[in-house]
């Protein structure tokens, strides 16, 4: 497992924003993201989670957001397709796809309704790029699977449309 981002990759960093919170993404920094499945995190759940930590201090907010979320999806709620074998294989092929060309793959981990990831991208790749490509490739071959077919009733959304980064800033938070 490496090391800790060079101050180089943290000087080349690229903050930015996909609409609430700052992040940071290149080249060399390494990330851990999260993502899960459509039907995993219903609405009215994310609303009372929020409803929930509205009134915490902003620092404190994020952090109890956060854990109640991964109970959340920790506790296998929705249709937990990856459950099927099919499915699974199919994530763990589109992340060893990218290694060694869009990224150092690190580890990995696909739950009933989520998957986490741990990547360092490469030179010309961000996460921006890299997450959508994994979610498209695997939602396209997952549907033509016989759990993927019956994974709703359009068939059309298999993958949350967001997804949760974190960059790692050194060997302690590693």
């Amino acid at each position: 497992m490496p090391g800790p981002p060079s101050s180089s990759a943290q000087s080349q960093s690229a903050w930015r924003t996909r609409g609430y919170l700052p992040h940071a993404d290149g080249a060399g920094m390494t990330q851990f993201i999260t993502y899960h499945l459509a039907d995993s995190l219903p609405r009215s759940a994310l609303q009372r989670m929020e409803a929930e930590c509205a009134q915490m201090p902003d620092g404190e907010r994020q952090a109890a957001l956060r854990e109640r979320l991964d109970g959340y999806l920790d506790s296998g709620t929705g249709r937990c397709i990856l459950r099927d074998d099919a499915c699974a294989h199919i994530v763990r092929q589109v992340f060893l796809h990218g290694e060694g060309t869009r990224y150092e793959l690190y580890a990995w981990t696909i739950m009933l309704n989520h998957v986490h990831v741990l990547i360092r991208p490469g030179e010309g790749w961000d996460l921006g790029r890299i997450v959508p490509s994994w979610k498209s490739f695997t939602a396209h071959a997952i549907l033509k699977t016989a759990a993927g077919a019956a994974a709703g009733p359009d068939g059309s959304a298999v993958w949350h449309r967001e997804y949760w980064d974190r960059y790692v800033r050194d060997a302690g938070h590693l």
